[in-house]
């Protein structure tokens, strides 16, 4: 059965940090979406998406995912 507080919350992470993955298998591979919001200090503009596509700590599928197939599923969009 589905956790319902799982289901309802969100989380913010920072892609650079090394707990990633962890999130990930907590709350679902198919949940994680990729995200910005430039520009402020500490951005990675316009690096972000490579410093989530290089992680060696996410497999191929989860990058996959987070980039943009989640985010295709929940918005109904073919990729």
């Amino acid at each position: 059965m589905e956790n319902p507080q799982l289901a309802t919350c969100r989380a913010y992470n920072d892609w650079r940090a090394g707990y990633c993955a962890t999130v990930a298998t907590i709350v679902g591979e198919d949940r994680p979406l990729y995200a910005s919001d430039y520009a402020h200090f500490d951005c990675l503009c316009p690096e972000s998406v490579k410093a989530v596509a290089e992680r060696d700590d996410l497999s191929p599928t989860l990058q996959r995912k987070v980039l943009g197939a989640n985010a295709a599923r929940l918005f109904n969009l073919k990729l």
